[in-house]
């Protein structure tokens, strides 16, 4: 088998180096825009020989479109035109748009839109790793509108890489992707700035900064031209959860900005302020007794637990009196900011409450 790859950068030439040294392909060509980087590929052993864009097609059983995702919305339809047998797959990191772009292509069955989840904060061919794939997700999109050999064939790739093939609709791989690989390089570019805009001398970062500002960092220095346009193919997804990460950012804020030292709490509206209340033990409130609002568990279903994180629970001294199928207890919430305690006497002694030590004592007290 014949691979053409167009696109011989970090994924490309990593492909193209364990589909030939495995037995997939008994040969690889590539397609290189950059003279540069035409000229590397061939000289690593990348690819055996850098052919033409029209040659790759005519020659090739498998062509896979390797490029940023702004060039191949355009080219994959090009390419489509351009076949009759030849499988087309591509690895960008956006699919849906890809996918409404070839919908209606007479030659849609030959195209399988495909994701290998894999990466480094580098590109170009010297970025190339034999075994990058390995034990990584291979993600093949919206498969029925594809030929069932062609995604075979693709399975068969990811499986020679080594990797776990996951089948899922475009629209899904977009909003899970901006969840955990467009966020994290939006926060590693967004702190890079940050820093560099508050620390106007350089030397002072790289002198001070450890393993923690590094590996937060690191994604900052991925290709801007080509995440450019992944996020702004996947924009509704990434302003979603760009919109609940400034929400989180904004509550911590909040929380660090309302921590007492002295209570070492975080106070009304505090960081566990919803979860927890607070019983204050002595008139000059500096000591103090937190309980968790952990919920309850009746006794017959000890499974599911009921107003986690609503309402809590504590027992109190001894059985209703002429009734030992109730105790009292203090039912306690602030979820709704303000707060309320009020006892009860209408559980089982054998429900499921949480028990919390209210003195010193040594056993048996």
């Amino acid at each position: 088998m014949q691979v053409g790859i167009i696109g011989v950068g970090l994924i490309g030439g990593s492909m193209a180096v364990d589909l030939k040294n495995r037995g997939f392909a008994d040969r690889v060509v590539g397609v290189e825009a950059d003279a540069l980087h035409a000229s590397a590929a061939k000289e690593l052993g990348l690819v055996d020989e850098i052919v033409s864009y029209e040659e790759c097609i005519a020659m090739s059983d498998m062509i896979v479109v390797a490029v940023p995702v702004s060039i191949a919305i355009r080219m994959i339809p090009d390419i489509l035109d351009k076949v009759d047998r030849q499988v087309v797959t591509d690895v960008c990191s956006t699919k849906e748009k890809i996918n409404d772009m070839v919908r209606y292509h007479p030659n849609r069955k030959n195209f399988v839109a495909a994701h290998p989840m894999a990466g480094t904060e580098y590109s170009g061919p010297w970025a190339a790793l034999p075994g990058l794939f390995d034990g990584r997700a291979g993600i093949i999109c919206n498969a029925e509108d594809s030929d069932m050999q062609a995604v075979e064939l693709v399975k068969q790739m990811y499986d020679c890489l080594n990797m776990r093939v996951i089948y899922m609709r475009a629209a899904h791989h977009d909003m899970h992707t901006a969840y955990i690989s467009h966020i994290s390089h939006i926060t590693s570019f967004a702190l890079a700035l940050t820093v560099l805009e508050k620390e106007k001398n350089e030397k002072n970062i790289f002198d001070l900064a450890s393993g923690g500002f590094s590996s937060t960092v690191r994604l900052a220095k991925s290709n801007a031209d080509m995440w450019a346009p992944i996020f702004s193919q996947n924009k509704e997804n990434i302003l979603t959860v760009l919109d609940t990460y400034i929400e989180k950012l904004q509550e911590f804020k909040k929380h660090i900005a309302d921590y007492d030292e002295n209570t070492q709490s975080c106070g009304p509206g505090g960081i566990y302020s919803n979860y927890l209340f607070e019983f204050y033990t002595n008139p000059d409130k500096n000591q103090s007794i937190i309980f968790p609002q952990t919920g309850y568990r009746d006794w017959d279903d000890m499974v599911n637990t009921y107003h986690f994180n609503i309402k809590g629970y504590v027992w109190a001294a001894g059985n209703v009196k002429n009734d030992d199928n109730r105790s009292y207890n203090f039912e306690f919430s602030r979820t709704d900011g303000t707060g309320y305690v009020r006892p009860q006497n209408n559980f089982f002694p054998c429900d499921g409450f949480p028990v919390r030590p209210v003195r010193n004592g040594s056993h048996g007290e």
